[in-house]
């Protein structure tokens, strides 16, 4: 069961990816072409926008920076900056913890701030 689980997964959730690529109907069909329009994304171009500045300041600034902060500072460093910004967000998972009624997260997390 287990190992048609793991095979037919994978399918399905290539199928349902393809099965939602957003392609305008021909000409043809103008109910479809219609309830296209009804239903486009009204801000697209907007977000076209911003993904490209998005995209060109990863590119030219971020990627750049984190690779100099990778060679330049020791391994060790890193992971106790890692582990401070993790432990920042020790207030807001327990608060959600706490307004989930997780009991044994709410424990693990007090013991660990």
């Amino acid at each position: 069961m287990r190992l048609l689980l793991n095979q037919l997964l994978p399918i399905a959730s290539l199928l349902g990816i393809l099965a939602s690529c957003a392609t305008p109907p021909p000409a043809s069909e103008p109910e479809a072409l219609a309830e296209y329009r009804e239903t486009n994304d009204p801000l697209e171009p907007t977000n076209r926008v911003f993904y490209a500045i998005n995209n060109k300041l990863d590119t030219l600034v971020l990627r750049p920076v984190a690779s100099g902060y990778q060679r330049v500072v020791p391994g060790p460093v890193r992971n106790g900056v890692h582990n401070f910004l993790v432990n920042l967000t020790t207030p807001v998972r327990l608060a959600n913890d706490m307004l989930q009624a997780n009991r044994v997260a709410q424990a693990t997390r007090r013991c660990a701030f």
